[in-house]
């Protein structure tokens, strides 16, 4: 069973950015509401039109005919997202974290929200294609351990008791 949120707020990074959408109108409750949030550094009303205009054609709507309203506003995108999340009595922030500039804003969210935050990670298959590589490739063998048993962690060539402890509840 999935939980549900009754208001949802996201924070885009641009309007074609449809994964937190669809994330936010999978975890909204039944009747509940979604607020997707496009900021701008620009601080004028043609910028903010601009970004709600770009919000309107470039978002797909996520499925399930799930309320949505949308906000642009001109400022910090942290900042403007805790703020918009207070406004909305958010129950969940959802943020998507696709550039190297977004760990800053994901810290400074997680740091003060006053509800839960989900952080989706990037798609690595579009990422890799674009020159992205994961900061820790994980070893092939350690990875079929803990699909098999679970009753390891690593392998041989990364165990190490000094850096980390593992033990299975199972038997």
């Amino acid at each position: 069973m999935t939980m549900q949120f009754n208001t949802v707020v996201v924070s885009l990074e641009s309007p074609k950015v449809t994964r937190e959408l669809r994330e936010a109108a999978r975890l909204v409750a039944p009747g509940g509401r979604i607020h997707a949030l496009l900021t701008t550094k620009e601080r004028d009303s043609g910028a903010v039109a601009g970004a709600i205009d770009a919000l309107r054609t470039g978002a797909t709507p996520p499925p399930g005919g799930a309320n949505v309203a949308l906000h642009a506003r001109t400022g910090d995108r942290a900042e403007e997202t805790l703020r918009l999340a207070v406004e909305a009595n958010a129950d969940l922030l959802i943020l998507g974290a696709y550039r190297a500039e977004s760990a800053r804003v994901v810290a400074r969210v997680m740091a003060w929200a006053a509800c839960s935050v989900l952080v989706l990670a990037p798609n690595t298959e579009r990422t890799e294609a674009e020159g992205f590589v994961p900061l820790f490739p994980v070893c092939t063998e350690c990875t079929r351990l803990r699909g098999s048993d679970a009753t390891q962690w690593f392998c041989e060539l990364h165990r190490d008791p000094r850096r980390h402890a593992f033990a299975s509840l199972t038997s």
